[in-house]
């Protein structure tokens, strides 16, 4: 299998949707998340992506989050690498509020903006990283 192939495959599994089917709070006690200030500009997803209780590929989905919204989040870490584009890769997951407040991971290379989502309105998310 090819390269190109086994990338396209991880942002495919990374950004699947599939039926919610657990609460949030299954989410692991050392990504207690740190609150970002009141009034932060929210996230903008460019495609629509499973929100998952880890920021892992593999991990459980427990929401989603749609292209065309924005959503709420609390911090940034680090976790799978899921390729941007031709050869370049992101491991910078975001804690977003998803769909009905499903709180969970998201790869941020499936938002707008730069490497951490963050947006052209002054949005600092890398200055949020999740404390455990």
């Amino acid at each position: 299998m090819s390269a190109k192939t086994v990338a396209a495959a991880a942002l495919a599994a990374a950004t699947a949707i599939v039926p919610a089917a657990a609460a949030a709070a299954e989410m692991p006690p050392t990504h207690r998340a740190m609150a970002h200030p009141p009034g932060e500009p929210p996230v903008h997803p460019y495609r629509d992506m499973g929100v998952r209780i880890q920021p892992h590929l593999p991990a459980r989905q427990v929401g989603e989050v749609w292209a065309g919204f924005t959503y709420g989040w609390d911090c940034w870490t680090t976790g799978d690498p899921v390729e941007i584009s031709h050869g370049r890769y992101n491991n910078v997951w975001l804690i977003v509020y998803g769909y009905q407040n499903v709180r969970g991971y998201v790869p941020a290379a499936g938002l707008s903006g730069d490497k951490y989502g963050n947006w052209v309105d002054g949005s600092h998310i890398q200055d949020f990283p999740c404390r455990g």
